[in-house]
């Protein structure tokens, strides 16, 4: 082992084998991936390798982040209504804190988005009057390297599983995380002028579909607070296996 230097723990991963050494200010990453689909393992300074089903893959680099990303932002405390009438309401809370930082807030209300902010505190419009609502408030940290693809099913689906390439390379098939009935995956390693092809395939009564494919230049952040989004909505009106229905 003498030859990669010495392992460095400090540095995490999305994969249970995985090592980082560190020798004369270069950082060896190592990955398994047990899976029969390409994956990329992502560690908590950022930089990313790209692993082979059921193969072991090795990267070399400084690291994409010089201060890692090791922790999720706190929960924002103290969320309260700070002014109101019949149909808004203004919420106010404390500040998360992060090792890196925070990038946005989102409100849920009743489980469901209503606002992403970077500030701590937000106005809810659309209210009924003499009526209940659970407002939650989550913090969360995006790095100027990664876009959020989303989709979002008119009708709930099962699963919602995202394919896309960067840059022409090896297709990477993920399934997407359900928040409040958007479905979610993270984009990592983008750098000015990278290319993300994609496209979804997602289930809606026991059948599977498909949407056409969608592409995306990477620039910098496109949003007010650091994330670039890609989004997309069921909108085809077909009721045929292999497209989106209506």
């Amino acid at each position: 082992m003498d030859a990669v230097g010495n392992i460095d723990r400090s540095i995490t991963a999305n994969s249970p084998i995985y090592g980082v050494f560190h020798k004369n200010g270069v950082k060896t990453y190592v990955a398994y991936n047990f899976s029969d689909q390409v994956k990329t393992v992502t560690f908590s300074d950022r930089h990313s390798i790209t692993v082979q089903p059921n193969s072991f893959n090795t990267g070399n680099g400084s690291g994409g982040n010089p201060q890692p990303d090791t922790e999720a932002p706190s929960t924002p405390a103290n969320v309260r209504a700070a002014t109101k009438t019949a149909s808004t309401i203004t919420l106010e809370w404390e500040a998360s804190t992060d090792n890196v930082g925070v990038t946005e807030y989102i409100v849920y209300k009743d489980g469901a988005q209503a606002a992403k902010i970077n500030a701590t505190s937000a106005t809810i419009t659309g209210l009924n009057a003499a009526t209940t609502y659970s407002f939650t408030v989550k913090a969360r940290f995006i790095s100027d390297r990664e876009a959020l693809l989303q989709f979002t099913p008119k009708t709930a689906s099962a699963y919602v599983d995202v394919h896309y390439t960067l840059s022409g390379g090896q297709q990477l098939n993920y399934r997407m995380t359900n928040n409040a009935g958007v479905w979610e995956q993270r984009v990592t390693d983008l750098s000015i002028g990278k290319t993300v092809s994609y496209w979804f395939t997602y289930e809606k009564a026991g059948l599977q579909y498909e949407t056409p494919s969608f592409s995306y230049t990477h620039q910098t952040a496109s949003t007010t607070t650091g994330e670039s989004e890609i989004s997309a909505t069921e909108v085809l009106n077909t009721s045929q296996p292999g497209l989106a229905p209506e």
